[in-house]
């Protein structure tokens, strides 16, 4: 599951997600489109998003390139934040 935080709070949806590698990106989507997110992320000493698209979560629903996602140490979760304008 992923709990996805908007503007600094957490939604109450905690989503199912798949996690599929292609080269150096990960991509982590909701089971269900919505309300889900989708997220590309490199991995590395800095995880980096290259896109979270948020479908109606929280009420929220926008996209943003280079948002800050954050990866747990446990492997049941990844954490996104994103600003989106």
């Amino acid at each position: 599951t992923a709990h996805v935080v908007v503007n600094g709070i957490e939604t109450a949806e905690h989503t199912r997600v798949s996690c599929n590698q292609v080269q150096w990106v990960w991509f982590i989507e909701s089971v269900r489109e919505s309300p889900g997110f989708t997220a590309q992320v490199r991995p590395g000493d800095a995880v980096a998003a290259r896109l979270v698209r948020i479908e109606n979560l929280g009420g929220f629903t926008g996209s943003s390139w280079n948002a800050t996602v954050t990866a747990p140490s446990t492997p049941s979760g990844v954490g996104a934040d994103a600003e989106v304008a």
